[in-house]
Parts: structure tokens; sequence; C-alpha cells
């Protein structure tokens, strides 16, 4: 993967730590790879272009046209149109029942199914921090003049819906994104 062409997301690639193949990130490095095929030349140049504006959180940055995810020395890129649900998931770890600290990851459901995490944010036990409630709300605000269908939050009723009916879940989310 090479970027040298595009100044925006070769500088922000080399402030995440570079990308590199190692022994234990392959898979990830080829999926990564492969997810740029999704993108047009012009897209990626219209990416190069939104980065400096766009929303970063956790380890992405989300533009209208696509969200940039680093994660094991591999950048993988997610088209704005392949994304059909973002949520977030908190897991508390307890010592004797007190509580030591909370992971807080965020998850984005695609087009084919795959469910990507977009980074975590460890904070304290009792820490009354929401980072998730923040990126989803900047995610929203940034993605919805592009595609208004995206599902954001998460409850039981969505993940059974989507569990159940993957199919008609993403014509749900592709028609309400047609909408005026």
């Amino acid at each position: 993967m090479d970027f040298s062409n595009f100044t925006n997301i070769n500088a922000r690639i080399t402030a995440w730590g570079g990308i590199k193949q190692t022994a234990f990130n392959k898979k990830k490095y080829a999926a990564a790879e492969a997810s740029w095929n999704l993108l047009s030349p012009q897209e990626i140049a219209m990416l190069d272009q939104q980065i400096p504006y766009g929303v970063e959180a956790f380890s992405f940055v989300a533009t209208p046209t696509a969200i940039l995810v680093y994660e094991a020395k591999t950048v993988r890129v997610i088209p704005i149109r392949d994304i059909m649900w973002i949520y977030g998931n908190v897991v508390k770890q307890t010592m004797n029942f007190i509580p030591t600290s909370k992971f807080h990851t965020l998850y984005l459901l695609a087009r084919d199914g795959g469910t990507y995490s977009l980074g975590q944010i460890t904070t304290g036990g009792f820490s009354k921090k929401a980072p998730l409630d923040e990126a989803v709300a900047q995610l929203q605000n940034l993605l919805f003049p592009y595609r208004k269908g995206i599902v954001y939050g998460y409850s039981d009723e969505i993940a059974n819906y989507f569990q159940g009916n993957f199919a008609g879940a993403v014509q749900m989310v592709d028609a309400k994104s047609m909408e005026p």
C-alpha cells in the first residue's frame, strides 16, 4: 500500500505509526489492502482532500467518503455507502467486585456482514466519561447528510433485526439513505 501521492492520507498514517506487514497481522494486512479496492481512484483523491476536516476519534478518521481505521499496523478503509450500523459496547473489569476499568469499544457493521472495531478507549472503573456517546454523536453529525439510513446506537431489537433479516436490514438502510 503506497500512499505517497496522497499527502493527507500519508500524514495521517504516519501519525498513527505507519503500515507494516508482520507475522502477527498477515490476515489483517491482506484484508486492509483489499479494502482499498472498494474505492475508485477519484474517491481516494476525494478522501485525501477530506482527511483534515474529518472526525477523528479512537483509532479512526471519518469523512463523507469513507472511514479509515488503524489497527495492527494496517489501515482499512470502509466506504460510507457500505456502513449499515454503528454502535458501542462497554465492558467493565472488576477485581473482588470493585470496578477497576472500563473498555469502551466502537463497532461498525458493514454491508458485507462484517463487524469492524473502530477502536477502543479504556477509562477508570468509576469514570463517568462516555467516549462512545461522544464518538457516535460526532459520526452521526458527519455522516447523516451523506447517508441518512445508517442505524446508530445499540438495542437488542436492532441486533435481532440485523441478525434475523440481514438482507432486509440492508435494504431498509439503503432505502432510507435514498430518501430526500
